[in-house]
């Protein structure tokens, strides 16, 4: 059975500590760092919600709805940057306990037939 990415989960270490952005002038606009995630599962991720947390065991600091993804600019094509509008309701969303590989986690859902 065919399986959907539903939400994401990005820990901001070292250089993606340094890559959120607030998107200037717009309101609680943010992109993300990059992130090494496939076509597929990121257009999948469009609409769905992403969660920022400082350790693999630490809380959601921000998150929200994910807008639009798009290739990172000067890096390898599955480098990916979500832009992301702010929910309130993300913020503290516990870490997944398993399933992280390279700063993330994806939560997947098996497709109904």
């Amino acid at each position: 059975m065919p399986k959907t990415a539903v939400e994401i989960h990005l820990v901001e270490k070292g250089v993606h500590k340094m890559n959120l952005q607030k998107v200037p002038e717009v309101a609680d606009v943010w992109t993300t760092g990059n992130w090494w995630v496939g076509d597929r599962t990121a257009n999948q991720l469009i609409g769905r919600r992403i969660f920022l947390h400082k350790g693999q065991d630490k809380a959601a600091h921000i998150g929200g709805e994910i807008l639009s993804v798009s290739q990172a600019p000067g890096s390898d094509p599955k480098r990916k940057v979500f832009q992301f509008r702010e929910l309130a309701d993300c913020i503290g969303t516990p870490a997944p306990s398993s399933g992280w590989g390279n700063e993330k986690c994806i939560i997947w859902s098996a497709n109904q037939a």
